[in-house]
């Protein structure tokens, strides 16, 4: 990893986070502390890196660890929602921000993002995520609305 680039810290914290999905809650909260660390450092060289990519991490972060473990729901919404000045137009991040709406009872805000998504062009490097959006965008219209 380059200390100054942050494509290094993005993936890696990428990675350490799947890894501790796929073995299991336990192995889940010790990497919390990395994943935090490396999109804190991602946002300290490049705020904007792919769209506030980091923002989004840290936000779903926050929605998926419990309370009790340093997971914070209005944080995550604080998050997302500084995430947006660099990525308005990242389906990825605007789908978080509906999620994170709606678990700290803010229908109407999740509604408007939801929207936003549906219909929004995508960039032609982001389709493959701009569908999984979609998808996922469809799924909380018809389950909370």
């Amino acid at each position: 990893v380059q200390p100054n680039k942050p494509e290094g810290h993005f993936w890696l914290g990428a990675n350490k986070g799947g890894n501790a999905q796929l073995q299991g809650p336990l192995s889940g909260l010790s990497a919390v502390k990395d994943l935090r660390r490396e999109m804190e450092t991602v946002i300290k060289i490049d705020e904007g890196f792919q769209g506030g990519s980091a923002y989004m991490v840290l936000g779903r972060l926050d929605l998926e660890v419990p309370e009790m473990m340093g997971g914070d729901r209005q944080r995550a919404v604080e998050i997302l929602e500084k995430g947006l000045r660099f990525g308005a137009e990242n389906s990825l991040l605007r789908l978080r921000l509906a999620e994170a709406y709606l678990a700290v009872k803010r229908p109407a805000d999740a509604r408007k993002q939801i929207d936003y998504i549906l219909d929004m062009t995508p960039h032609p490097d982001f389709l493959v995520e701009y569908e999984e959006s979609v998808t996922k965008a469809r799924r909380l219209l018809s389950t909370r609305f």
